[in-house]
């Protein structure tokens, strides 16, 4: 793809175990809930293979046997992809989780959060603008956003017209733009000294990589590029619920189209 780097090397962080899901984050990582036919890490492994994925890093914690058999049986045999995984002992923030692959990246990486749902996606854009800015040590993936509670429980963020981040907050009070964050984020390997020298938060005693892009963003070198496609945030019953039915609507529509065109 002219203009563009295809991205072999992918962290994967799956420690998760999605607490305020009921019962369902008794039995399984957040990442295994399943929608439809696949748990959310299947469709995580999906997206990254678009980007030209190969070799997966895959940090886990809570009932990380599920998630190590599943790939171990279904996803690396059916997609000849290469497996490490890696327990994260201390749930310290998802800067620390990305920071324990750092001996095996020596180059440009994803980092896909294993509960994001992105469905239809094109990610060219994402990886032309990391592609185009040489300086930029991050580009977030993010979608627009016109809920206020969206923004009020995720990530907020404001770029420049040429999309360069000007401010990022983690759940803000107040959001400052509609543009959310989603858990896509393509990484140069210096992330990980700014990861080192990331501060811990006061509120939740943990290593944040929003923190981490906020260096980033001061020294000019965080960018933010829009995701064509449907990203949806699930934390809840209700939003599992939304992302059923958001790919059975998918699924009518392209049979739709499909059956026109024939």
């Amino acid at each position: 793809m002219a203009g563009q780097l295809l991205i072999g090397k992918a962290i994967i962080p799956a420690a998760g175990a999605g607490s305020r899901m009921g019962y369902l984050s008794n039995i399984l990582p957040k990442c295994m809930y399943p929608v439809a036919d696949k748990p959310i890490i299947h469709r995580v492994v999906d997206n990254a293979r678009m980007m030209g994925v190969e070799e997966f890093i895959v940090i886990t914690h809570f009932k990380e046997k599920i998630i190590h058999d599943y790939f171990e049986k279904v996803l690396a045999p059916d997609y000849k992809i290469k497996v490490t995984f890696i327990h994260q002992d201390k749930l310290s923030g998802l800067a620390d989780a990305i920071a324990l692959g750092e001996k095996m990246i020596d180059e440009p990486f994803a980092v896909i959060l294993g509960d994001d749902f992105t469905m239809a996606a094109d990610f060219n854009g994402l990886l032309r603008s990391f592609a185009a800015h040489e300086n930029a040590v991050v580009v977030e993936g993010i979608v627009h956003e016109t809920h206020r509670r969206s923004l009020m429980e995720t990530c907020c963020v404001e770029r420049s017209a040429e999309g360069c981040i000007l401010r990022i907050e983690e759940k803000p009070a107040e959001p400052f733009a509609q543009c959310r964050g989603t858990g896509f984020y393509l990484f140069r390997p210096e992330v990980f000294a700014r990861i080192h020298a990331t501060p811990v938060t006061s509120t939740r005693h943990e290593r944040e990589i929003t923190e981490t892009i906020k260096l980033l963003a001061r020294e000019g070198r965080a960018y933010a590029e829009f995701i064509r496609g449907i990203n949806l945030n699930i934390n809840s019953f209700d939003d599992l619920l939304q992302a059923w039915n958001t790919f059975a609507h998918l699924q009518s529509f392209l049979a739709a189209a499909k059956a026109c065109k024939d």
